[in-house]
């Protein structure tokens, strides 16, 4: 659309009133015209009115405080009125403020409860105009979980964990949305030495044993795993207290692990998944982990040792099963020789009981 035409002379400065232009980008032409002869056009772009804001930068979230820097920039370079600048807060895409916060902090109180993840946007408001959500850091408040507690962990639940690259060689744990597990990518230069801790557990009885299930497996058996399951009163690797060991995981189909353990004193612990592959294995996953009370006491035999599985021969539907029974017990005085326990196998279908004494090879 033409705007006006105006005469002049050469190396003469010319300015070219524009009035009541709608607020947007606009694209102002030129050319210049002598003895009807036309120049080439010129062309410049500029954002007319008040700018949309831009995204507000370097949103903190604490558990009581939201944080931002001011907004000073618009999204298209134009003007921004910082005196009618103002900001709306969002806790996991809940509206905080009810009326416009100017500055660039806002107090809050996390809910108590169950614990869950938490993270802030930030949107800056100027003359109506909104912009993208500033995005803070995730925390994790809330009461710890009580015994027993499972954790599958399904995507809601991955933010309560820890992963910790602890030789810090880019190789790690992540989360896999197709298996509903964590996965450990193996390094080319480096044994894995990677933890995963679960979110803060309350332990209420120092007397008690807790049995801590998971499932876990290789991605290919030729290239064997290591794990090691710990506690600890912090997430610090070095200050874990180791509790089971396994070595040489080759199944590659889930299959549950399983420990029992005592904490010196009831109180608030961590729990962790401490992958110490060697280097140059494969991929491992772990899931479905779960803490609840045992039914094993201090006086409990210790597990059989030995144990053998031998399929039946010729393809026949059977298998043997053999080991040898304990003579400990968990706190490691010795059973009574003379006295007879009960074994029992268990399979995914069917179950098989004998009677043995301590010691006896079954």
């Amino acid at each position: 659309v033409e705007h006006s035409r105006q005469t002049t002379t050469i190396n003469t400065e010319l300015i070219i009133n524009f009035n009541d232009i709608s607020q947007g980008m606009h694209t102002f032409s030129f050319e210049v015209a002598m003895n009807d002869k036309v120049s080439p056009q010129v062309s410049a772009t500029q954002y007319i009115g008040y700018d949309i804001p831009v995204a507000p930068k370097n949103v903190v979230l604490e558990t009581n405080l939201v944080s931002w820097d001011s907004v000073t920039e618009g999204v298209n370079g134009g003007y921004i009125d910082q005196e009618n600048m103002f900001y709306d807060i969002y806790i996991n895409e809940i509206k905080q403020n009810s009326t416009p916060v100017s500055g660039n902090s806002y107090a809050i109180e996390l809910p108590g409860g169950d614990m869950t993840s938490y993270w802030a946007d930030v949107v800056a408001v100027c003359h109506d105009l909104y912009s993208e959500k500033g995005t803070s850091n995730k925390i994790v408040y809330g009461d710890a979980f009580e015994i027993p507690v499972s954790f599958l962990p399904d995507p809601d639940q991955v933010d309560l964990f820890t992963i910790k690259d602890a030789n810090e060689d880019g190789n790690t744990w992540f989360y896999d949305y197709n298996r509903y597990a964590f996965e450990y990518i193996y390094s080319q230069h480096y044994d894995a030495d990677d933890w995963i801790f679960l979110p803060v557990i309350k332990f209420d009885d120092a007397e008690t044993y807790y049995e801590f299930n998971l499932e876990a497996w290789a991605f290919n058996e030729n290239f064997p795993e290591s794990f090691e399951l710990a506690f600890g009163t912090s997430q610090d690797p070095g200050l874990m207290n180791v509790i089971a060991k396994y070595e040489n995981i080759k199944n590659t189909e889930p299959n549950i692990y399983s420990t029992i353990f005592k904490v010196p004193e009831p109180g608030l612990y961590y729990v962790g998944i401490h992958v110490i592959s060697p280097v140059l294995q494969y991929n491992f996953f772990v899931r479905n982990m779960s803490i609840k009370k045992s039914l094993v006491t201090s006086e409990s035999p210790t597990a059989f040792t030995d144990l053998s599985v031998v399929a039946a021969d010729k393809g026949e539907l059977k298998a043997l099963i053999s080991c040898k029974m304990p003579t400990k017990n968990i706190k490691g005085d010795d059973l009574d020789p003379n006295k007879e326990m009960k074994l029992v196998a268990s399979s995914s279908v069917s179950t098989a009981e004998i009677i043995a004494k301590t010691g006896e090879d079954v």
